[in-house]
């Protein structure tokens, strides 16, 4: 009569081999949703520099035969077709770079003193640029003890966070942003946000890879940017989902760590 192999292994043992399971299975259907996604962004570059080269050709080709009178009106829209273009063109490529360091745990994550006010300031303008119809109610300490963090990675992690939740956003788009400073944390509360958003969020800065739990409606290179910057948020120990002080259900809290004396 054969053992059962399992019977050899104590319940302590057996515990651990099924949570060591388990976490490969959480690393396996997170890589495979990074892949998907990597591989939907790179067609979609690929098709996005296409059309940009062939729109550039077709201009240039009509200046140099003198076919077509290009007046002022008309150079400056081709100049802004041009110009957005090539922007979307490098926020894929940025993305994708991201996505690529972040999954060969080569991104060099640089932690230093910073003014929250600067960082947060700086991103919620640059945002405000590119989405001209949103709306942002501001509450922010004026001042208040620095945190440590990569100042470039963090504002390229909030880009991306806004990012997703304007594409995402079905209701006229205001938020309202609050910060607020703890004993060892300063807390971002954004107010406005899609739950669609905050529960998939939650999902996977809880590294819930299941592809049960994955928000079906959601764009892969939506879906790789919140990934991207889980990761980034993670490498700076910045947590992010529901706040448990927060009753409202469509907000989520950033929790960035202060600097603290030793």
């Amino acid at each position: 009569m054969k053992k059962n192999p399992d019977s050899n292994l104590s319940s302590q043992q057996l515990e651990k081999l099924q949570t060591e399971v388990s976490e490969l299975q959480k690393k396996l259907a997170e890589t495979n949703l990074i892949n998907q996604a990597m591989w939907t962004l790179l067609v979609e570059t690929s098709r996005r520099m296409q059309v940009s080269f062939a729109a550039i050709k077709a201009a240039v080709s009509s200046l140099l035969s003198y076919d077509i009178f290009w007046d002022g009106s008309t150079q400056h829209e081709l100049l802004e077709i041009i110009e957005d273009s090539a922007d979307q063109v490098s926020d894929q490529i940025t993305l994708m770079s991201l996505a690529f360091r972040s999954e060969s745990k080569s991104l060099e994550i640089k932690p230093e003193p910073n003014e929250i006010q600067e960082i947060l300031s700086s991103a919620l303008d640059n945002i405000a640029l590119s989405y001209p119809e949103i709306e942002f109610e501001i509450e922010m300490l004026p001042d208040g003890s620095p945190i440590l963090v990569d100042y470039e990675y963090l504002s390229v992690s909030l880009r991306l966070l806004f990012e997703v939740l304007v594409e995402n956003q079905k209701t006229p788009q205001r938020y309202k942003v609050i910060t607020s400073e703890g004993t060892t944390y300063w807390f971002v509360d954004i107010y406005g946000v899609n739950m669609e958003i905050v529960d998939y969020i939650t999902t996977i800065s809880l590294c819930m890879a299941d592809e049960q739990k994955q928000d079906k409606r959601l764009l892969p290179t939506n879906k790789l940017k919140l990934l991207v910057m889980c990761r980034i948020f993670g490498l700076q120990s910045i947590q992010i989902g529901s706040s448990p002080d927060i009753q409202n259900e469509d907000s989520i809290r950033l929790s960035i760590p202060l600097v603290l004396d030793d």
